[in-house]
C-alpha cells in the first residue's frame, strides 16, 4: 500500500505529467465544455469564441489545482481569471497588423474610411470578462463584486444559456444537484417546457408561468438559485441592465407610409435577487442578492463539501455510492478537511 501511495504522490507532484483524468472530472462536474455546443446568433456577437472561454476555464482549474489549497472553495469564489491565455499574445499582434493595414488604407482613401472603425481581433473575448483589453499578466484579478469562481466565468455561463437568453432554470438545477446534493426530476414528456415568447418582459417575469402548482413542485428547487445569475447576459458579460422590447416605441417606429422600421428596446434594471430554500443546512438558507453573495455562502458550507466529495467518489470509482460506502465517504471528507482542501491528500 505504501509503495502505491508513494507512486501516486510522485505522479501528482510531477508538473511534467499531464493529468487528463483529474481535468476530465472537473470538466464533467462543472459541465462547462458544452459551451461550444450552444449556438449563438453571429449578428449578436460576430466574434464570439466559446472554445476560447472553455480553454480559459481549463487554465483556471489547473491553476487552482496547482496551488492545491481549499480547492473547492477557490473554484467557487476566486475572482482570478485567464483571458484567452493561449492566444492573447498572437491576437494582440494580429490587431497591431490589422490597425496598420487599416490606417494605410485610410491614408490612401480618407473619404471612404472616415466613418469606419478599425478591426479589433479578440475584442469579444476580453469584453466577455468586462475588460477593455487583454491583460498583460495572467491570471488577472477581475472585480470581486462581479466575479466569484467557475460559475461566474463566461465559459460556464454560456454553457448554461440558450442561443439568445440566459437559462436560469438549468443554472439553478446544477446548483441544486451538484452543490446541494438534491435531485430534480426530468421534465415529464407531457409538459411543454417553454417560456412565453414575450420580449417585452424580463426573464424573471417570463418565468412566472413555472409558479403554476404542477410546475412549482420542481421549480421551487431551481428558480431562485438560478435567478441570482441575472447580473450576466447570455455571453457571460456582467451587466446592470437588461434590454426588453419597448412595445409603444416599436409601434411608433414606422416610416411615412406606415411601414414598421424594426423593434425598439429599452433598458430596465437587472434584478438578480434569489436565494436558497429547501436545504438541510440552515446556515445556507435565505435570500441572496446576486451570484457572488450566494457562491461565497455555499463555499463555506460543510454540506457542499460533502456533496463534492460524493461526486468525486462516483467519478473515481465509476459507480454510485451505496449505504455501505458511508464510512468511506465520511473518511474522505475528513481527509479533505484535514488537508486544507487538498485534492492530492
Amino acid at each position: 500500500r505504501e509503495g502505491v501511495e508513494a507512486a501516486v504522490r510522485r505522479m501528482l507532484d510531477d508538473p511534467k505529467l499531464d493529468k487528463p483524468r483529474i481535468m476530465r472530472f472537473f470538466r464533467e462536474y462543472f459541465d462547462y465544455a458544452k459551451a461550444a455546443e450552444v449556438f449563438k446568433d453571429p449578428k449578436a456577437n460576430p466574434a464570439h469564441e466559446a472554445r476560447v472561454l472553455v480553454e480559459d476555464l481549463d487554465h483556471l482549474i489547473e491553476y487552482v489545482l496547482a496551488e492545491d489549497r481549499q480547492v473547492l472553495r477557490q473554484l467557487l469564489t476566486t475572482n482570478k481569471s485567464f483571458v484567452a491565455y493561449r492566444t492573447a499574445a498572437d491576437t494582440k499582434q494580429k490587431r497591431i497588423a490589422a490597425l496598420a493595414e487599416f490606417n494605410a488604407k485610410k491614408a490612401k482613401e480618407p473619404e471612404k474610411y472616415k466613418d469606419k472603425t478599425p478591426p479589433q481581433p479578440g475584442r469579444s473575448i476580453y469584453e466577455s470578462y468586462n475588460l477593455s483589453d487583454f491583460p498583460n499578466e495572467q491570471p488577472v484579478a477581475l472585480a470581486a463584486s462581479q466575479r466569484a469562481g467557475v460559475l461566474t466565468q463566461p465559459g460556464w455561463l454560456v454553457a448554461f444559456s440558450k442561443s439568445d437568453d440566459n437559462d436560469a432554470i438549468r443554472r439553478g438545477k446544477w446548483i441544486r444537484e451538484r452543490l446541494l446534493g438534491g435531485v430534480v426530476p426530468d421534465v415529464p414528456i407531457t409538459v411543454d417546457a417553454q417560456l412565453p415568447n414575450a420580449p417585452e418582459q424580463m426573464l424573471r417575469e417570463r418565468m412566472q408561468v413555472t409558479r403554476q402548482e404542477y410546475c412549482w413542485q420542481c421549480h421551487t428547487y431551481m428558480n431562485r438559485l438560478g435567478l441570482v445569475f441575472e447580473s450576466y447576459d447570455h455571453f457571460g458579460r456582467y451587466r446592470t441592465a437588461e434590454a426588453v422590447l419597448d412595445q409603444d416605441a416599436t409601434e411608433r417606429n414606422v416610416d411615412k407610409k406606415g411601414k414598421p422600421l424594426g423593434p425598439i428596446f429599452r433598458d430596465v434594471p437587472v434584478d438578480a435577487t434569489g436565494g436558497i430554500d429547501h436545504v438541510a443546512d440552515p446556515k445556507l438558507a435565505g435570500d441572496a442578492n446576486g451570484a457572488v453573495e450566494l457562491l461565497h455562502r455555499l463555499a463555506t458550507s460543510e454540506l457542499v463539501e460533502q456533496v463534492f466529495v460524493r461526486h468525486a467518489f462516483r467519478y473515481w470509482l465509476a459507480r454510485n455510492e451505496s449505504l455501505g460506502d458511508a464510512a468511506s465517504l465520511q473518511a474522505a471528507h475528513r481527509a479533505y478537511r484535514a488537508s486544507d482542501g487538498s485534492m492530492r491528500e
